[in-house]
């Protein structure tokens, strides 16, 4: 077909669309969102999954399901109005199951669209191969670097083997930060015009509205995983060169707690130094808006939805200077500070606390990352694939 032809065809289908776009708009799309866990799950996928689910459920914008692993039993129910089903599984199994695997598979036709997430994970994997020939959408959560170095190389063959396979059987691939998609389109030789940013958003109206916890100190806060590519352990040194009326307080569960509290006891930080563990969504909202300073020095974010909620609540925060995190330090300037977390030094990353503890932090205006834009521009992305 020659391009003059090509681009006549392409006016005349955009002509149709248009004239039958009100007629097209009375049938909702069906989304399958295929999730490493169910969107209760405290993490940022499940937070990302069960958000733009709930808002296109309500608007009544599509018709969502959600089918996840669950590491405790296989169920069946509604969730903030979204039908989920979740299939028993292990961690180490990267949460794909068989029944997970059979679900998709037998189940997909009746979708137009299945959009997995997290491409640490097996579930991609098995999503793609499974889904037939219903049009597919990856949110691939993408870091370039193992979390560990024992698995950089591990990490490179699952690469190679299978995210290679899952991102170009995709026909889109969202990514939440403009850096994620550069390094995605580049790792895997994907077309620029495969790959969109959309990034995660925030529940701005509930952060506003909470009420500060009543405390005598200033409070130091992290809200995320307790992980050792997180870099709590930086924090906490840096306690040790703040005047005493500041506290550190880190919201969150991991694998390297135990570690964390060593760090704690060897300076002598109990009483200043606090793990909260899990809280909820409305007790993380008052923490925020209670402390003096949001500090997050994760090696590897792809995005960083803790800074947004830090900035809704009014706080300065403090970020690694890399990937994610990287990219809103250059898109709220002054407001969010980076540091070089190798080359930092406890006590000078305790001056810069100080710092932007004491300073006057200016409104930002954060309207493009509430949840209902965020989901208005995935359907979007569903529509387009789906055509």
């Amino acid at each position: 077909m020659s391009l003059n032809a090509k681009e006549s065809l392409d006016h005349g289908v955009s002509s149709v669309k248009s004239c039958s776009q009100e007629g097209s708009s009375l049938r909702k799309l069906r989304i399958l969102v295929v999730a490493p866990l169910p969107p209760w799950h405290s993490g940022g996928v499940e937070r990302v999954v069960g958000e733009i689910a709930a808002e296109l459920g309500a608007g009544k914008k599509a018709t969502v399901e959600i089918y996840s692993g669950d590491l405790t039993s296989s169920t069946t129910r509604i969730w903030n109005g979204i039908g989920v089903k979740t299939y028993k599984t292990k961690e180490w199994r990267r949460y794909a199951s068989f029944a997970l695997f059979d679900a998709i598979k037998r189940e997909s036709k009746n979708f137009d669209v299945v959009h997995a997430h997290g491409s640490g994970t097996l579930i991609p994997l098995i999503a793609a191969l499974a889904k037939g020939k219903t049009k597919f959408v990856v949110s691939p959560h993408y870091h370039p670097h193992a979390s560990r170095v024992s698995l950089s190389a591990l990490k490179k063959l699952y690469d190679s083997l299978f995210n290679a396979y899952v991102l170009r059987k995709a026909s889109r691939v969202i990514c939440v930060s403009d850096i994620e998609r550069r390094y995605v389109q580049r790792r895997f030789k994907l077309p620029a015009s495969s790959l969109v940013t959309i990034p995660n958003g925030i529940d701005i109206g509930r952060i506003t509205k909470a009420q500060p916890y009543d405390v005598d100190h200033k409070v130091i806060l992290s809200v995320g995983r307790l992980e050792k590519y997180k870099q709590h352990q930086l924090t906490i040194e840096a306690v040790n060169h703040l005047p005493e009326q500041y506290r550190f307080y880190m919201i969150g569960e991991g694998s390297y707690r135990h570690e964390l509290e060593g760090v704690i006891r060897r300076h002598q930080l109990g009483k200043r130094v606090k793990i909260l563990s899990s809280c909820s969504d409305d007790e993380v909202y008052r923490w925020l808006k209670t402390c003096s300073v949001m500090v997050n020095l994760s090696e590897i974010e792809a995005f960083g939805i803790s800074v947004l909620e830090a900035l809704a609540a009014g706080k300065g925060v403090i970020v690694n200077d890399k990937l994610g995190l990287a990219e809103l330090a250059r898109k709220f300037e002054n407001t969010v500070i980076p540091v070089s977390s190798k080359e930092i030094d406890p006590r000078k990353l305790a001056t810069i606390i100080e710092e932007v503890a004491n300073a006057h932090i200016s409104h930002v205006d954060l309207t493009e990352f509430q949840w209902n834009r965020i989901a208005q521009r995935v359907l979007e992305v569903y529509s387009d694939v789906q055509g």
